[in-house]
């Protein structure tokens, strides 16, 4: 990968339409290097995007003349156990697969890279020689070109609110010119939002369930209310009745009476 430029739109755009928005006219001389051209990416300001430039951005050749167009979307979605999502604000996806490239790449023998974090300068070693530079970037292209590391094998998570940038290219092709003209532009200034939400809220719910009872059963919320209070009456009763009924046979005295005969030789006295 060659020297890479990132251009970050902070003014509002007011216009849309080929002749507004990014213009750039890039020259790359004739040479005999098999990798020729530039590679377009298109994404939001959070996270380092330089897997997905290598793996999904889109390729130009000398000679073209691409007219991008770009779809804005953007994604509020809710985490759920069968699609889970990240809702922390600064979360990026994007640093999350580097950092899981970035651990592979080590624990198969390669040295740092140019295009890697700094953070990643504790852990992994330094290439020291060109053999070790050169033998890094290949091991770099096996892991992304050839199938032995995927972004779909990490464990990283996507982003709750997300935007994303759809491109539609439009190109002219002049092979004998060594000079690409790229137009990247927004054809309006609208975009697609698509919002999550639960479809069943508490009240909602206790609602279509009241509803429902009734229409069957004749029976409310109320009804369910109301019988749970008989049992807990009921039951406070029998514990009050047995406790009474305890006390009352401790605090009862027992008595007995023998019957005999009298003797008369015993003297009675009055």
């Amino acid at each position: 990968m060659g020297l890479c430029y990132k251009f970050v739109l902070n003014n509002k755009i007011s216009n849309s339409g080929y002749f507004n928005n990014f213009h750039a006219r890039l020259h790359n001389p004739k040479s005999h290097r098999e990798e020729r051209g530039w590679k377009v990416f298109l994404g939001g300001q959070r996270g380092d995007p330089v897997i997905r430039v290598t793996t999904n951005a889109m390729t130009i050749r000398p000679g073209w003349e691409p007219d991008i167009q770009v779809l804005v979307k953007e994604f509020k979605t809710l985490p759920t156990k069968a699609d889970p999502c990240a809702s922390d604000s600064e979360y990026s996806q994007l640093d999350c697969e580097l950092e899981s490239f970035q651990e592979v790449l080590e624990a198969k023998g390669g040295c740092w890279l140019p295009f890697m974090t700094e953070q990643s300068l504790q852990t992994m070693p330094k290439c020291l020689t060109a053999q070790d530079y050169n033998s890094s970037l290949r091991l770099a292209d096996q892991l992304l070109f050839y199938g032995n590391w995927t972004k779909d094998g990490c464990s990283c998570m996507s982003a709750c609110d997300d935007v994303t940038y759809e491109a539609f290219t439009d190109s002219r092709v002049d092979n004998t010119s060594t000079t690409t003209r790229v137009r990247i532009f927004y054809n309006d200034l609208t975009y697609e939002a698509v919002h999550e939400d639960w479809a069943y809220k508490i009240i909602s719910f206790m609602c279509d369930v009241g509803g429902s009872l009734g229409l069957l059963l004749g029976a409310s919320v109320l009804t369910f209310i109301e019988i749970l209070e008989c049992v807990i009456v009921y039951c406070s009763q029998s514990c009050c009745s047995k406790k009474t009924k305890a006390l009352s046979n401790t605090g009862h005295r027992s008595s007995s009476v023998k019957s005999g005969q009298i003797n008369p030789s015993n003297p009675i006295n009055y």
